[in-house]
Parts: structure tokens; sequence; C-alpha cells
């Protein structure tokens, strides 16, 4: 298609794809076209990004990516670098693709600070059809928790950023043609990445485990966000481990070439899908057959169950065991609930409902740990959360109640606090330059103070009972000394350390796990609750301090639930546990009784066996290797039946999983013939030493730092047929550039009556800077249309400059001043009429300004399915200078609402009000629907005498008429069961209700293969709207039901009939949705009423998204 060739040419030549944008913006000033509003225009609310802060970008550069950072932030560019360099080889070797270009990484020091970011802010999900974004190969991410949380993170989403370019191409041919083609469902792209990363991990098998509890295996496309990528992990995990790995980057590939992953699938691995899927199931079926040695949750009372994307988290019980509170986030926006224990309350939030706060957060990464809570007394609740790139401690009475506030300053990302016991002093975790350390802030004097200092990852902290301020909390650390060295590579595993003020430079170690031991907390003098993945499981377990017999602690496992524990608290008095669990698609908040003592030892689970066992085959071969170089001669060793070890090439953290330290081998005999084998595996082989030293061995060369300059790029082209009510079919073109943060943006796009008329078009070219905390831009329309009759041909023509000033007050709302400048001309010609030569021109110059305010917090579930609200209110005043009688103003309202009714059925609401005054009043025109493909348009001659539009093709005289107006001409739609300009008016009144119903997602949980089945839809609809000129339809003297007689001057006779017509027009039906050749194409059927009398069926046939 011509636009593809064009933005080919133009990719490779930057100076003239630049040079092309401002002749695109000077032809606009000469007698070409563009309308008040261009076609993509129509409907368009809009997210906002907040700024609080100026970044000044710098960057490195290393062999595979470009590393970018601000202020304080180069050690953390330092290590993003040699994190993602040194898994690069690797997960290219298996995906089998390597990227055409180096990869961006921006780098940010916590969520808040990503949360500024404009990437993606003007994603369309929505459009007309033929829309192409095309994707550059750019990663955004925070520092959020620690380092080892902050790697696996990195890990998957350049894994993401390769299987986009992977899937979709890296030239922009390719993703042009991918972009139409190519349809792949959530788990695949998301769950390979994950995999990628981390390959089997716990909270992916945790995640299965909890679905093997449901009476039917779910489908993989049944899941989407963070439940489609563990789906999706956990099949890519079952191919690597049945299959082989080799096998994930044939999948991929046919995947592409043939256009589905299911074809793709049954061609590499020779199974039909849904054979694949029964086998994935048995796959984990098979492991856990063993339930009756887990623990269920009958005996447990529910607290709070979560929706889909809401977090449940931090459960903590009041000192004195009376009260339970808890958070739950949704998005950003959290709610905290305090429930009387003692009391039932019949899991009604609306009784325990606590305070609320939080930023609504649409399409961005937000800090789903948020807020943090602690109880200070028994009286009184610690909140700490993020507000506007700070963070504040507020403590809140049980009403309530604010009654003390304080800022927490210098330290980001705080992931976890705890009051001591007498309420003055609290202790946390936060990072300063990506590091992860543990702080104390004294609340008298607003001190804050550090206990370490280092490159290990220390997290949640806790006061011991009872202890003089000895702290209890989890590091990666591989040493008990608050003194190590620094170094790049570090442990991914926990172990639970005591901090003892008297001691400064010793630890206590109280664990030595080969896993994640993390989140303790004292429940008296001598005894520590923490939550450990030594069995595969997240169970609690305890550790008890020695006596004075003993000389070590025991450490002792309590819970065995067959689903891991996400976040916990416990009260000694009354021995009640708290606790959250994923169960399926969703979060549970429970609490049961629970002795703190060792009741049932449940054993690791399948994948900790098989994991062990296989690090274990790695061990030795390493050993004998070692051997072999010292030693110069080879030594049989035995071998471990694995069963099909398939994953030697597969993610490294599942395949690298212990240390030579508390290493269990409990597949071999220590009988007297080798009494000293153990010894000998492991004699001078340090694991985390060797990776290390590795890591150091691999050259990592970086550049810089260097300057961040601004270069466009094209990211977005529409090439499609549009339908204005006025102009009918026409040709649509759309494109937009914008550098790589996108504070900078350009579009431009011009619809054509038809093909070729561009007399009667449309035409826009414009620049946007969003960098700051207020956003500008510069815009250039320009609409024309031409008016033929036998006699003569009018041409008008509309030009307007606007700037624009623009003040987002959070990512919902916006407030918008722009101020214009605009010329309207009118010409009329005539071959066969000199009178018309001779008629002169009329040019009418205007100044004015806009003002609107928009809010929207909707979210898009599905195709056409939408969650949340949109309102907009314009006002737009238009100051005619040469001719003082044209001056009007326009003030429209638009707002919509959309209620999901369950399995993404939804209720789609809509209410839209415009009215017109002034000296020259403009038309609105109520009837039809938009992008109407065999619209019924009257004939000027058709409408009535009394319309401002009315033209009479037979009056040679027609011509001194200014029919410019079609400039301003606004069609109220749908108002379906009429045809356009049904009724018309200076002022019109619209409400719209539609229920959608998918059909796949209500009906079926299996897989579609057809594009047209996955996205239709079926609706019901009512619409009800009036369009008049003066009295409101609400008056019984309204202009539609109103006629006057006489009066004229010499006639003395006058009138005034009322018809009590009503004036309202209603319009009801059914209709269908689907995306047809990848435009959402619409069908309707609908019956107009119009004073209470029902018209034949009328049908639509349009494209577009919502009404």
């Amino acid at each position: 298609m011509p636009l593809t060739l064009f933005i080919i040419f133009m990719k490779k030549n930057f100076f003239l794809s630049v040079l092309s944008f401002l002749v695109i913006l000077f032809l606009g000033f000469s007698n070409t076209i563009f309308a008040q509003q261009f076609p993509t225009d129509i409907d368009q609310f809009g997210k906002n990004r907040v700024q609080y802060q100026n970044f000044g970008w710098k960057y490195i550069t290393s062999d595979n990516f470009e590393i970018y950072y601000y202020e304080g932030g180069y050690e953390m560019a330092l290590l993003t670098a040699r994190y993602a360099e040194s898994d690069f080889g690797r997960m290219t070797q298996f995906l089998g693709f390597a990227p055409y270009n180096k990869t961006k990484i921006f780098v940010y020091r916590s969520i808040g600070e990503l949360q500024q970011s404009n990437i993606g802010i003007n994603d369309q999900d929505f459009n007309i059809g033929g829309q192409t974004n095309l994707g550059k190969s750019v990663v955004e991410i925070a520092f959020s928790d620690h380092r080892e949380a902050y790697r696996k993170e990195l890990l998957r989403e350049v894994a993401t950023s390769l299987l986009s370019e992977m899937m979709y191409g890296g030239s922009l041919k390719e993703t042009l043609q991918s972009s139409f083609l190519l349809s792949l469902p959530d788990w695949l792209m998301s769950g390979a990445a994950a995999y990628t990363a981390e390959g089997w991990n716990t909270e992916m098998d945790n995640f299965v485990r909890s679905n093997l509890t449901a009476k039917r295996f779910p489908y993989p496309e049944s899941f989407r966000g963070k439940n489609a990528r563990l789906v999706g992990q956990s099949l890519w995990n079952f191919i690597v481990e049945e299959y082989g790995s080799t096998t994930v980057s044939n999948i991929l590939n046919l995947t592409r070439i043939v256009r589905s992953e299911k074809e793709g699938i049954q061609g590499t691995l020779g199974v039909d899908y849904q054979t694949f899927l029964r086998k994935w199931e048995a796959f984990y079926r098979n492991q856990y057959k063993d339930l009756d040695k887990y623990s269920n949750f009958e005996k447990a009372n529910l607290i709070a169950t979560s929706a889909e994307s809401q977090y449940i988290h931090h459960p903590r019980f009041s000192p004195d065991g009376i009260f339970l509170a808890y958070a739950e986030n949704n998005q950003g926006k959290f709610r905290i609930y305090v429930e009387d224990v003692n009391k039932n309350n019949n899991n009604n939030k609306k009784n325990k409902k606590f305070i609320k706060g939080g930023l609504f957060v649409i399409n961005q990464r937000y800090d789903e740990n948020s807020p943090l809570l602690s109880w200070k007394n028994n009286n009184e609740l610690g909140v700490l959360s993020y507000s506007k790139n700070k963070y504040f401690l507020k403590i809140y009475n049980l009403n309530g109640k604010e009654i003390k506030s304080y800022q927490i300053k210098t330290v980001e990302n705080i992931q976890s606090f705890s009051f001591d016991e007498r309420g003055q002093k609290i202790v946390l975790s936060g990072t300063q330059k990506g590091k992860s350390d543990i702080f104390t802030f004294d609340l008298g004097s607003a001190r804050l103070a550090r206990i370490t200092d280092d490159s290990n990852d220390d997290i949640d902290p806790y006061f011991l009972k009872n202890k003089n301020n000895q702290i209890v909390f989890s590091s990666n650390r591989t040493s008990d000394s608050l003194k190590t060295s620094p170094t790049v590579e570090q442990s991914p595993y926990f172990n639970i350390f005591v901090y003892n003020p008297s001691e400064k430079e010793i630890l206590q170690q109280i664990t030595n796990q080969n896993s994640r031991a993390i989140k303790p907390i004292s429940i008296d003098e001598n005894r520590i609750l923490y939550l450990t993945e030594e069995l595969g499981i997240r169970h609690l377990f305890l550790y008890t301090s020695p006596d004075a017999k003993d000389k070590v602690g025991v450490n002792a496992q309590i819970s065995t639930f067959f689903i891991g524990i996400e976040d916990y608290d416990y009260d000694l008095g009354k021995e009640k546990l708290a606790f959250v669990v994923r169960k399926q698609e969703q979060l549970e908040l429970l609490t049961t009784t629970i002795v703190p003592k060792h009741e049932k030892f449940t054993g690791k689970t399948y994948r900790s066996q098989l994991l062990d066992a296989r690090f274990l085959k790695q061990l030795r071969k390493q050993n004998k290797k070692e051997e072999e170089n010292n030693k110069n001669k080879t030594n049989k060793s035995e071998t471990i039946d694995l069963g099909n070890d398939n994953s030697q090439t597969s993610p490294s953290d599942t395949t690298k999983t212990k240390t030579k330290d508390n290493y269990e081998f409990d597949t071999y005999g220590n009988d007297n013939n080798e009494p000293t084998r153990k010894k000998r595996l492991l004699k001078d082989y340090d694991y985390f030493a060797q990776r290390a030293k590795d890591k150091e061995n691999q050259k990592i060369t970086v550049r810089g730092p260097l300057e961040y300059h601004n270069k466009f790029a094209f990211e977005r082209s529409v090439t499609t047929i549009a339908l204005d009510p006025l102009r009918n079919f026409g040709l649509l073109l759309e494109v937009s550039m914008s550098d790589a943060l996108e504070n900078h943006k350009l579009e431009a796009g011009l619809f054509n009556r038809g093909f070729f008329d561009i007399q009667s078009g449309m035409l826009f070219a414009e620049y946007k800077y969003l960098k700051n905390r207020i956003d500008y831009g510069a815009r250039f329309d320009r609409q024309g249309y031409e008016l033929l009759t036998p006699f003569f041909i009018h041409r008008y023509y509309l030009s307007k400059l606007s700037g624009t000033i623009s003040y987002p007050l959070n990512v919902t709302t916006r407030i918008t001043l722009s101020p214009f400048v605009a010329q309207k001309q009118f010409f009329a010609t005539s071959e066969i009429n000199p009178a018309v030569q001779a008629f002169p021109d009329k040019i009418t110059r205007y100044a004015g300004s806009s003002a609107e305010f928009v809010f929207d917090n909707s979210t898009i579930t599905g195709p056409n399915t939408l969650e949340g609200s949109k309102f907009r209110a314009t006002i737009d005043h238009y100051q005619g200078l040469n001719y003082g009688d044209e001056t009007f103003t326009n003030i429209s309202i638009d707002a919509r609402h959309y209620i999901p009714l369950g399995r993404k059925v939804t209720l789609a609401a809509r209410f839209a009000y415009g009215k017109s005054f002034g000296n020259a009043p403009k038309n609105f025109r109520l009837g039809g629907v938009d992008n109407w493909i065999f619209q019924r348009q009257p004939d000027p001659s058709e409408l009535s005498q009394t319309d401002p539009f009315y033209l009479d093709p037979n009056d040679p005289t027609a011509y001194v008429n200014d029919y410019s107006d079609y400039l301003f001409l606004r069609y109220a739609t749908p108002m379906r069961g009429f045809d356009y300009t049904k009724l018309s008016g200076n002022n019109f009144l619209l409400t719209n209700i539609e229920l959608r119903v998918p059909v796949a997602q209500l009906f079926y949980r299996g897989t579609i293969r057809s594009t047209f089945l996955q996205n239709l839809q079926f609706i019901a609809f009512n619409d009800i709207g009036s369009a008049w000129t003066g009295i409101s339809p609400f008056n019984r003297e309204n202009a539609l039901n109103t006629v006057e007689v006489g009066g004229q001057q010499g006639n003395p006779f006058y009138a005034k009939v009322s018809n009590f017509k009503d004036p309202f027009l209603w319009g009801y039906g059914i209709g269908v949705r689907s995306k047809i050749f990848n435009y959402f194409t619409r069908f309707d059927t609908a019956w107009g009423v119009e004073d209470e009398v029902r018209g034949r069926a009328k049908f639509y046939l349009s494209i577009g998204y919502d009404f």
C-alpha cells in the first residue's frame, strides 16, 4: 500500500522524514483541507502522565544494550548492563533469535518515578481499523524491592522485548505485515518471557497447584494479565520438560510463519492442541497425587476475597489481638480495612472500611505492595505510602482520623516497616542508589539511621520482642558479618539474621537454607516465625532460640497447606494466624487457629527434588572437569536417573539452586567403602564464588556516559477507510512520530473524500511537548467542503491554528486551554453564469479559545469491552474579528459509564448534550450512526425550507446564499432507527444504553481459532434523543410541537398552535459486533419510534468501537 512504502522509505531517511512533515504542515496553509473533528479524534478522551520532576537523561552503551539513566542512577545503569549482558547470550540461544539493533533500557529509581514516563501514553487499543503500532525495542524498568528481584524483572522485560521483535519483526516492513495478520493469546508471549528469565520457579509452581484444586483445569486462554503470564510459563515449562528446550524456538518461529500458535505447537510437537493441553494438565497432576499429607482451608475463616486485578496484603493483628487490619490495592488505588476479630461481620467490607487513598494507575506498573501497615499500639495504626514522589508515614486512630504524619526522606522503595514495642521508633527496609538496606526512623526526632550498608539485599525487618532494639530481618548475604566486600554476583537465597546493636559488626544467622526465608516476625523473646520455600511450597516455619543446654536453635515446619502463603501475621495470645493465599485467579485472606509447634513434615515437592538432583549432577560434572584438569586423567562417575532432563539450556535460576552449605544428599547412602564421597564432591567448590568469578572473567565493555538526544522515529500509522456523515466515503491516512521517551510527538493526518477529492477533505498536523508538569502543543487544522449544483459551485474552507496548554491533575483528569485563530473562506464559481463569477469572495476571521475538562479512568478488558467512566466537557468561543455577527459559542458534554456484569458482559451507558448560541449559532443534526457504510444523507433540496441548509437546485440565484456553516456542522450519533438529520437544531440531547455480550467468553471457555468468533459480540440497545432550536423539549410549548401563525407586519392575525407531539425520538434493537479483515464491524437492526409510532426496521452496517 502507498503509505507502507512511504513509511519504509522515510524510516531510512530521517532528514527526509522531518522535511516531509514540514511539507505537510505547509500544504495545510494552501488550498487543501481539514475538519473541525478529524475522524480519529472523535470519541478520544485519553489518559495522562504527571511529571513531578525533571529527568536529565544520559546513557551508557554495552555490546547489546543502551542503558539510560538520570541523576543518581549511574550505579544502577552499570548494574543493569552487567545483569542484562550476562544472560543475553543464554536468552538469545534459548529463543533462537538475536535482535537487529541494541535494545534501549530506561532505568528508574522507583515505581513512582517510572509512572511519570510518557511511553505508551497514546496507545490506542480501539480504532476504526487499519492501525499499526510500530514497535520500538524499548524497556522501562524501575528498581522496586531489591537487587535479586530487580535482576529477575529485568531479564523478564528483556525477554519480552526479544520476543516482541522476534514475533512481530524488527524491520518496519515486518512490523506492518505482522500487525495485520498475527494475533497471539496473552499467555504465549508473557509466559515465554517469564520462563526464559526464571524457568520453573516457585511462584509458577504455586499458581499451577492452586488451579489443580479447581473442579476443571482452566484453559490458558481464560487468563489475563499476571495470571496469563503464570499459566503461559507453566506451558513452556511443560514443553521443555517433555520435549526439550530446542522445541521452544521451533514453536515460536513456526507460529510466526503460520500465524497460529495452535498450528505452531501441532506442527512442532506432532500432537493436536487439545491433546497437548491434556498432557500439560496430566504433567502437573501426576506430581501431586499425595494431597492427603497437605492441609486444606476447610476450617479457616474467610475474611476477604480479591477481584482479578486486586491485591490483598499486609494482614496485621493489633498488639492485643482484638483488631485485624489489611490493605486492598486495585491498580494503585487502595483501601484499608479494620475488622474486630471477635465479631462476625459476614465479610461485609462496608462495615470494616477504614481509610482509602492512592492514585488509580492505568496501563502502567504500580506497587501492589502499597500501602504498608503496622500497629503503633492497640488503638493506632501506622500507614506508610507513596504520594507525589514522597513517602509519608501517617498515624490513624480507630475512627480512621489522621492524628500524625511524618515524611521519610532520602530513602526510596520502602518495602516493609514495623514499630518497636514502645511505638517510638520504626525499622524499615528501603533503597538508596540501588542498594536495599535496613534503617531505623525515630518518630520523636524524625532522624533516619542506617543499620546495614552493602550490596546485599536486606529486607523484611522486625523488632524482636523484649530484646532491647534487636532486629530480625531477611538477607541474601553469605556471611554473618556486616562488613562485606562489594560483589556483582549475589546469592538468590535469603536467610534470617538477627542484628544486635551491642554487636554492630556481627550478625546472628538463624537459618542456613538454600531457598528463600523471608518475612520474619517475633512472637515472643525466644520464637520467630518466617516463611520459607525450602520444601518447594512457601510454608510457615518456627525458629526457637537455644536454651542453656542447646548450642543451636531449632527450625520446625508448622504449616502444611497445599498452596503457598503470600503474606501473614500471627497473634500468640489467641494462637490465630491471618494469612493470604492465591486460589485460582484471586487472592483470599483467611484466619485459622494454629499452635506454634512442629506438627508435620510434608517433604519436598517434585519440582524441588528434581532440581536438587539436577544440581547434584551439574556439581559432579564440574568436579570431574576440575579433576581432569588437575590430574590429566578421566574418572568415571555415577549416573543419576533424572528422567528426561531436557532443561540443560533452559533458564539458569532453576538449574543452579544449591550451595555447598546445608546441602542434603538424600539420593546417596554413606557406606564404609566411600566414607568421603560427599566431601570429595564438594571439595574446594563454592558455587557463588565460582559464578562470580565467571562473571568477572566475562568482559563487558561499557562506553559513556553520553548525553541523550531526541531522535524521532515512526511509532504508529493508520491506513483505513472512514465514512464522514457529510462527505461520505473517504481514505484516511495518519502517521505519528516521537522520540524514544515520547516527550516530543509529531502527528499528521489526511482524509480525502473518495480517493482523490482533496477539495472536500481534512488535514491536520500537530506537535506535543509532554516533558514537564504542564503539557504544551501546537496544531494546525484545515477542512474543506465543495457544494455542487447545476448552476454554480460553492467551495468552503476553514483553517485553524491553535496552541494548547494542558494541566494534568492526575493520571485520569486534566484541564486544557487552547487559544486559536481561524479563517473561514467562501468562494462561488460557475462556468455558465457570469454573475456568479463576479460574486465577491467572503473571508471571515476569528479569534477565540477552547476550554476542556476530561476525566477518564476506563480500562479496556476486551474487544469493545470497558470498565470505568469517561467524561468530557468542552466550551469553544469563536469571536468574529471582521464580522461581529459571526460570533458564536459551542458547549458540549459527553459522559460514559461501563458496568461489568460478569464474564465480560458489560452494560454501557452514555449521555451527550450540545448547545450553540451567540450571533451565529451553529447546527446539530440528530440521527444515524458513525461510519455508516450505506448511509442515507438527505439532499439539501429535501430539507425543510426552514432548515438553514435548504437549497433549491433550480434557483439560479441561490448562489448568494452562504452555506459555510457546513464547516461547523456536528452530527449527534448514534440515534438508531432513523436516518441522518431526522432532527436538527442549535441544541441536542442524546442518551444511549447498550448491553454487550461477548459470546466466546460467556458460553465457551475453550480455544477458538477464528478471529471472527473470538471478537463476536451480541448487543441490545436503546437510544433516546432530541434536537431543537429555542424552547427546551421539556417545556410543553417547545419548538417541536408549537407552530406560530401570522403576527407579521400588516397581518393582524396571530395564533400559536400546540400539537403535543412527542419531541423525543426513541430507537431500540439488537446488533452484532466482530472483527472482519482487521476492522471492527458493527451490524445493527433498529426500530425507530416517533410520536409513539414505530417505524419499519432499519439496518446499519458500520465500522468502529463503542458508541
